[in-house]
């Protein structure tokens, strides 16, 4: 597969990235349910979803580092699982970008 040489058009980089990675780029891993009070103004929806999903199993805080929700969104893409990024924009202990999704690592955090 050959992806478009135009400005917009994403790059394709491989690299080797194990379980342990995904479990150093989290600053917590928890429960979505278990995790987020069902505040609609806590998490604000940051992908193309139009709003956000209660399917999820797992919520993992990443900080304000986009470059962990592209590794890790990159990780659950090559492995084959959805998820949703969104914001916590209230919690003090979890400000930043939140990765939520059905993939479960129990060391992560």
């Amino acid at each position: 597969m050959t992806t478009p040489n135009t400005p917009d058009s994403p790059s394709v980089i491989v690299m080797a990235m194990s379980p342990s990675d995904f479990s150093r780029l989290c600053q917590d891993g928890q429960p979505w349910r278990t995790a987020a009070p069902h505040d609609p103004h806590r998490f604000v929806v940051v992908d193309d979803a139009p709003e956000l999903a209660d399917h999820w199993a797992r919520a993992y805080w990443v900080g304000d580092n986009w470059i962990s929700v592209m590794l890790i969104r990159s990780y659950l893409e090559a492995r084959g699982h959805k998820f949703q990024i969104v914001h916590d924009d209230t919690d003090i202990t979890h400000a930043g970008y939140v990765v939520l999704t059905n993939y479960y690592i129990a060391d992560a955090g």
